[in-house]
């Protein structure tokens, strides 16, 4: 992607992702509260989290998002809402050349 979309196109798109979600879910999905920077992301509820996550699962087709070694639901609420875990992880990836 060469230039980010404008407010109206990313409010369409993510309108159309609760709603997949939703389905998936079966139940209502609630908006997110507001937007949110790399400044004040650990202030995502977990619920917007384990959205978020839903929504990767279903992109990328797998079935499970915390199954065997896999638990992608702490994994990526621990990165965004806690800012020493993601210092570590991003230390990790660094060390590994990711």
């Amino acid at each position: 992607m060469t230039s980010f979309p404008s407010r109206t196109a990313r409010l369409k798109a993510q309108n159309r992702v609760r709603e997949a979600i939703a389905e998936y879910c079966e139940g209502e999905v609630l908006p997110a509260v507001r937007e949110y920077d790399s400044g004040s992301v650990h202030l995502l509820s977990q619920q917007e989290v384990d959205n978020g996550v839903v929504a990767l699962l279903l992109q990328c087709g797998v079935n499970h998002g915390s199954a065997g070694d896999v638990d992608l639901y702490r994994l990526v609420g621990a990165y965004l809402r806690d800012p020493e875990a993601r210092r570590e992880i991003n230390e990790v990836l660094r060390g590994r050349g990711i």
